[in-house]
């Protein structure tokens, strides 16, 4: 996907069929203020706590972070609800904020469902 940011214009297929296209700042803004990434410890159950969270529609490991996937509107409450699920369960978040979204993180939503572009609309 890296060089993917670099066109002037992409498209995200699924089963031989382009499902969205657009320029990658306009496909990222559609996830805008979605997306949380995650550091801290153990991950795997830092995972588990977010997918367990209402809020939550994804959940990805990028090395040593996740990013999460949240409805419109979502992130405050995500953010407050994993602080308190770490801090109940002596897990250790070391870092938890909105980021802008990545072209994977585009693609990623897009196949988590089935090519429904509402996903990041």
């Amino acid at each position: 996907m890296d060089e993917a940011v670099r066109c002037t214009y992409v498209g995200f297929m699924k089963a031989g069929k382009i499902v969205i296209e657009d320029t990658p700042a306009a496909l990222r803004a559609r996830l805008a203020g979605r997306i949380l990434e995650v550091r801290g410890n153990p991950l795997n159950e830092l995972r588990e706590r977010a997918l367990a969270e209402p809020t939550v529609e994804g959940v990805q490991a990028f090395g040593d972070r996740l990013h999460l996937r949240v409805r419109e509107g979502g992130a405050r409450s995500a953010i407050r609800n994993l602080q308190k699920s770490a801090r109940e369960a002596k897990f250790h978040i070391e870092k938890i904020e909105v980021t802008p979204p990545s072209l994977e993180d585009i693609f990623i939503a897009l196949l988590e469902t089935d090519g429904e572009t509402e996903a990041v609309r």
